[in-house]
């Protein structure tokens, strides 16, 4: 083999060689391989072909070393990230739990169970009286959480509360401050009204305690309770379903 084309095989090999893992990396990974093989290929074409030439030996040998080592390390490389990539996923991928009204949800070393739900015009909370907006109506679902671990906990780690209404319609957790305050109430108001405990997630809980208390939700009066969704901790964690209807 003449010594011009053992050095533009050689140039090329190389060049293939180099870019096989950042193609891999960032265009596909099938084309960085196929570099690296392609290397490898002019590197043992530069030693069969080599003739009496010295010069194509040294450079198919020296060609196949760097382009072994390109295939070798872009494969190691390659599976070490698709292994850890697969453990983040499977660390963050949330688990799936469905229950019902009085069921306990065991989720971590908590227990939490959805006691019952009751729907209300006006609602009373200590002293004070509310109402729904108008064409709304309010939904007190009220929920038990249980440090059932070893350690005090803080019941923020469930969260995200939404409620699906029969209409397949999602609605957040709502507050007093967001409902209508009723400064008179009338003896027809106060014999209606609903007592409200509002459930406090920010509480700590220490091992083998409970709290308990209600979640409110304003949902249109021609619509129903049918789901509650929540989430329990904050990366991967539970995703959890609770049916409202009997």
């Amino acid at each position: 083999m003449k010594t011009g084309k053992a050095v533009v095989f050689f140039i090329l090999g190389l060049i293939l060689a180099l870019l096989a893992f950042p193609t891999a990396w960032a265009v596909s990974a099938g084309l960085g391989y196929s570099f690296a093989i392609i290397a490898v290929i002019l590197g043992a074409y530069l030693v069969a072909k080599r003739g009496e030439s010295r010069l194509p030996l040294v450079l198919g040998i020296v060609l196949l070393i760097i382009s072994i080592l390109s295939l070798v390390g872009t494969a190691t490389i390659h599976m070490g990230l698709w292994a850890f990539t697969e453990a983040v996923r499977r660390a963050t991928e949330a688990k799936s739990i469905a229950a019902s009204i009085g069921e306990t949800i065991k989720a971590e070393d908590w227990g939490i169970t959805v006691l019952g739900l009751r729907k209300a015009e006006y609602i009373r909370k200590d002293d004070s009286y509310y109402r729904a907006k108008e064409g709304y109506k309010l939904v007190l679902v009220r929920l038990r959480i249980e440090n059932l671990g070893g350690e005090t906990r803080s019941a923020s780690e469930i969260w995200d509360f939404i409620l699906v209404s029969n209409a397949n319609k999602s609605y957040e957790r709502v507050y007093t401050f967001s409902l209508n305050p009723i400064w008179k109430a009338t003896d027809e108001v106060k014999s209606k009204a609903v007592i409200f405990e509002e459930l406090s997630t920010s509480t700590s809980l220490a091992p083998n305690t409970f709290i308990e208390g209600d979640l409110l939700f304003q949902i249109p009066i021609d619509e129903e309770p049918s789901k509650l969704h929540f989430k329990v901790g904050v990366v991967g964690g539970y995703e959890v379903t609770v049916e409202l209807t009997e």
